[in-house]
């Protein structure tokens, strides 16, 4: 927000990767009609743990405060609300609270497959080749 502020020019398109992000293809973040970002925030449909996906998203700029900023200011500011408006009322888990907070926020989100977002996880495995130990 604040780079945004001092250029004078809101950001188009916002992606979030994790460090450990493996890209497979290329993606075209320029065409919103591959995508489907425009207006809304898009995360893979996999691993989502009742709530959203949050190893990666791709982002209308106009949601990237309530991206990233959101989920710790409702922390502190609405968490009881937040609870109310939550499916379950329970947020075990991140995802969970995720979709939560895009929820109340009333931010539209798309869950798609690896063939429109074709990102992965690098992080290796415990007791497997080359995996951590």
């Amino acid at each position: 927000v604040q780079l945004e502020l001092e250029a004078g020019q809101p950001y188009d398109v916002l992606l979030k990767l994790r460090d450990d992000s493996l890209v497979l293809e290329d993606m075209p973040l320029a065409n919103p009609n591959t995508t489907g970002y425009e207006g809304s925030v898009v995360v893979k449909g996999c691993n989502n743990w009742n709530g959203l996906n949050d190893k990666a998203a791709l982002l209308d700029g106009v949601h990237g405060h309530t991206y990233f900023a959101r989920p710790l200011l409702d922390w502190f500011m609405r968490y009881h609300e937040l609870r109310h408006a939550a499916k379950s009322r329970r947020l075990p888990n991140p995802e969970s609270y995720l979709a939560a907070v895009m929820a109340m926020n009333q931010v539209p989100v798309r869950q798609v497959g690896p063939d429109v977002f074709p990102f992965i996880t690098g992080r290796l495995t415990a007791g497997l080749p080359g995996g951590a130990p």
